[in-house]
Formats: structure tokens, C-alpha cells, sequence
């Protein structure tokens, strides 16, 4: 199984995962957070019960048993009728009485992950159990956003009254939670605000930067021929970013752009049909990903909203040479002075341009090592969640 690294004061070492989807392969940015967590946590010694919610393509994994004494898998129950509930629908279709009775199992703390998981922290039955909730984002802000950028109406509107029903929900649960875990600086002065403003005594927030695959930073001296901008391209923000990409920028220069990434939107492959040095990459592998990622001479990094902490713009920093990102992607996550912060089209074609043959050297290398592998890793930030658990008042 794993090794105890560390004397552990919790009772038993155990701990409960809730996870709003299975885990691995750890291929997108929520989920890539929770794999290697869970990794962490049961190389420090925890002895780990994971709940998984299983929907889409996704199916069940052996890996997760490396690192799991159980794993339990809960089928989501997507129908339209949990659009009628007044719980959000990404909470609403997690709400298994399975679940419910497994949690009830033994008395070991319980870690929800993301509010999509929190259909019973305000159960009776909990009442007594130590409940820490990462939070992945500010979620009712995020799908605020979803609704700015979303072309479809219908769409939209579900965007809308999901972030009116994820703040109200916000605003029911954490008063029973021991502590909120945040994932950026941001995020972490928000839910400060509302534990403070709310008088929530037994409710601390603790911010744990994202957990994530690097354990040292693997970027590559020398230059590369191409620029790569990558990101899961169903999400619009991603796919907004992409075209922006292709119309503003790379479509009046012939410099060539990789865009990789899960699901592509025939949209976004028609746009990039028009111009040779322009190409799709749909659904690689993670090998595929980190070779585009560190072959790179530029990754470029675009969000037109702010939320949480970017993992892909981590994976860029550990793997890539250049990075050029807007200030969305970038803002107060102390990443700031490791990239190319540039707003307008304008700048980010010229920086770009300017960068094509510029060697990414060692001394740029040892910058990168001095940040992320002090306050982005994650055996220190394992140690920081048991910490909390083991600080946290029943």
C-alpha cells in the first residue's frame, strides 16, 4: 500500500474523500487536483476511504486502489427533475443516500470536495464529524461568469439560476463546516470575509495551493518552433480563449499555434481548418500533453475570467519555457513575476513575436525552482491539510 511518513495524531489516520467525479486519469484541472491530493495524502500516511461520482465516459479505476484502503462509486443521477430543486443542480444530482450511509460507516474526518459534494453536510448524522471543503473555486462567481460567456440563451439562463442557487447554498453550509480549504489567495479573502462577517467561530480558511503531477520543475533550456496554448476546449472560456487565439493573433502572423486539448467544438476545428500553421490537437494523452507542453518555445495562457488557480498554468511553469498569459490567468497567485503578463492583442502578438528565438535559460530555470518548489508542493501542502485536521475542533 503506502508508507507512514509522518506520526499522525488523528484517530486511526482516517480520512473520507468525497470526489464530485472519479479522478483518474487525472486529465482535467479539478480532478487532476483531487488525484494528487488523494497521492499525497496516503504517501503521508493517511489511510483514505474515497466516495467517486461517476458520470459521462468515465469508469471506474484500479489505480485509485493504490492509494485507497476503499473506493465507492455513486452513480449521478442526471435527470432534469433536480433542476426543480432548489439545490443546485451539480449538488442535487450528487445526493445519494448510498453515500449518506457509507459516511456513517466509522467517525473519521470528512473531506468534501468542491460544494457539488455537500448534499449532506448539514445532515444530523454528521453532526459530530470533523468536515473540511476545498473549495475549487468561488462557485457561484464562476458560473456567473459561464453565463457572461455563453452564446447559447437556454444555456445561459441555466448558468444564471445555478449561480443564484450555489450562493445561497454557500451561504448554508459553511456554517457547518471546520474548515474551508481555498486554492487561491483570492479566494481566500472572499470566504475569510464571509467567515468573519457571518461570526462562523469554528470555521477556519486555509488556503492549499492546487496539488498537481510535478515534483520539480522539468522545463527545458534552448528554443522550440512553435507556440502551444492548451486547456479542456469543451469549456467556453477555453474555446472563447482559443478563437481569440486564431482571429486576433496567429491569423495575421505565420508563426505556428498548437491548440490541445479534451473535445473540441467542430467551431474551433473549422476556425483552425483555414490556416496551415495553425493546428488542432484533440484529446491527447498525458504523454502527448507534457511533450507539446515542454517542446514548446511559448505556451500561451488566456482566461477572460477569474477564477481559482489555473492548474494548466502550473503544469506550463513546471514543464514550458516562455509563458505568456493575460492578467486573468495570472492575478495574485504569485505567479506574476515567472510570466509574460500581456492584456491586448496587440501585446501579446508583439511579446510573442519577440520571444520566437529567444533561448529559455538556466537562470529562468532556477527562478521557477525557488517559487514552485517551495510554496506548490505538494508533500508541504499534504502536511497542511493534516495540520487542519489535526487543529480542528470537533
Amino acid at each position: 500500500m503506502h508508507s507512514t511518513k509522518k506520526t499522525i495524531k488523528l484517530k486511526d489516520n482516517r480520512i473520507h474523500i468525497i470526489s464530485f467525479d472519479i479522478p483518474y486519469p487525472a486529465d482535467y484541472g479539478g480532478v487532476m487536483d483531487i488525484y494528487y491530493k488523494v497521492k499525497a495524502l496516503a504517501e503521508s500516511g493517511l489511510d483514505i476511504t474515497l466516495h467517486c461520482f461517476q458520470y459521462r465516459e468515465r469508469t471506474p479505476q484500479v489505480e485509485l486502489e493504490k492509494y485507497c484502503t476503499k473506493v465507492h462509486y455513486y452513480k449521478r443521477t442526471l435527470s432534469p427533475l433536480s433542476m426543480l430543486s432548489l439545490n443546485p443542480f451539480i449538488v442535487q444530482t450528487r445526493a445519494s443516500n448510498r453515500l449518506l450511509r457509507n459516511l456513517k460507516e466509522n467517525d473519521a474526518p470528512i473531506l468534501f470536495e468542491g460544494l457539488h459534494t455537500c448534499a449532506f453536510i448539514h445532515k444530523n448524522a454528521l453532526k459530530n464529524r470533523q468536515k473540511l471543503v476545498r473549495m475549487h473555486n468561488t462557485e457561484w462567481e464562476y458560473y456567473h461568469s459561464l453565463m457572461l460567456s455563453e452564446p447559447s440563451f437556454i444555456k445561459k439562463m441555466y448558468f444564471k439560476l445555478e449561480s443564484w442557487k450555489l450562493k445561497r447554498f454557500e451561504k448554508q453550509i459553511l456554517p457547518h463546516a471546520n474548515a474551508i480549504l481555498s486554492i487561491s489567495p483570492d479566494d481566500t479573502d472572499y470566504f475569510n470575509e464571509i467567515v468573519e462577517k457571518d461570526d462562523l467561530t469554528r470555521c477556519s480558511v486555509v488556503h492549499i495551493p492546487p496539488f498537481h503531477p510535478n515534483s520539480a520543475v522539468e522545463s527545458r533550456t534552448g528554443t522550440g518552433k512553435y507556440v502551444l496554448f492548451h486547456g479542456k476546449l469543451s469549456v467556453s472560456d477555453n474555446e472563447k480563449a482559443a478563437i481569440y487565439l486564431i482571429d486576433r493573433i496567429f491569423s495575421k502572423q505565420e508563426i505556428p499555434l498548437s491548440i490541445a486539448g479534451k473535445n473540441p467544438s467542430e467551431r474551433l476545428l473549422e476556425k483552425a481548418r483555414l490556416y496551415d500553421h495553425i493546428k488542432i490537437i484533440a484529446n491527447p494523452n498525458e504523454d502527448v500533453m507534457t511533450d507539446l507542453i515542454q517542446n514548446a518555445q511559448i505556451n500561451v495562457l488566456l482566461s477572460f475570467q477569474r477564477a481559482g488557480m489555473k492548474l494548466k498554468l502550473l503544469n506550463a511553469l513546471y514543464r514550458g519555457r516562455h509563458c505568456v498569459v493575460n492578467r486573468h490567468m495570472v492575478q495574485n497567485t504569485g505567479l506574476e513575476s515567472l510570466c509574460y503578463v500581456k492584456n491586448t492583442s496587440k501585446e501579446i502578438r508583439a511579446t510573442v513575436e519577440s520571444l520566437m528565438n529567444v533561448q529559455f535559460s538556466i537562470n529562468q530555470i532556477s527562478d521557477r525552482r525557488s517559487i514552485l518548489e517551495k510554496q506548490f508542493s505538494n508533500k508541504e501542502n499534504a502536511a497542511k491539510i493534516i495540520d487542519v485536521l489535526e487543529n480542528a475542533s470537533h
